[in-house]
């Protein structure tokens, strides 16, 4: 005997990762989740009085930022945006298209490949070679 397959307006409803065919109940769980993840989103974004554009990072803008989070992680006498040039922080503004989010991803990643590289510092070659930004 065959498991009854639950139908949806004449759709099978099938779990596309795992290829299981979903039971009613998974089903009606789903979609109270997905209402209830909508009505958050809209109770949230009604509380936003007023939307700003943001105007893209300058050179100095990024310099401080970087600087700030290297020196939160700091535990020597380093000072400013060493291990980072100034050439190769301006090749990440460039990048990130001034995009605070993107620059510190780049960033971030970088710093992961000097340390697996032993690098002492981070000239525009290396971020070059590995300021990709994925999706």
């Amino acid at each position: 005997m065959s498991e009854e397959v639950p139908k949806v307006e004449g759709i099978t409803v099938i779990n596309a990762p795992t290829r299981e065919v979903l039971s009613e109940r998974q089903l009606v769980d789903y979609e109270e989740y997905k209402t209830d993840a909508m009505s958050e989103y809209y109770a949230f974004s009604e509380r936003i009085g007023q939307e700003v554009a943001l105007r893209p990072l300058t050179e100095e803008h990024l310099y401080e930022l970087v600087e700030h989070y290297l020196d939160t992680a700091r535990q020597g006498d380093g000072a400013g945006i060493a291990p980072f040039t100034e050439e190769s922080l301006d090749f990440v503004l460039q990048r990130s298209q001034g995009n605070i989010r993107q620059a510190l991803a780049i960033c971030s990643r970088v710093l992961d490949r000097v340390v697996d590289a032993e690098a002492e510092h981070v000239d525009a070659d290396f971020v070059r070679g590995n300021a990709v930004i994925r999706g």
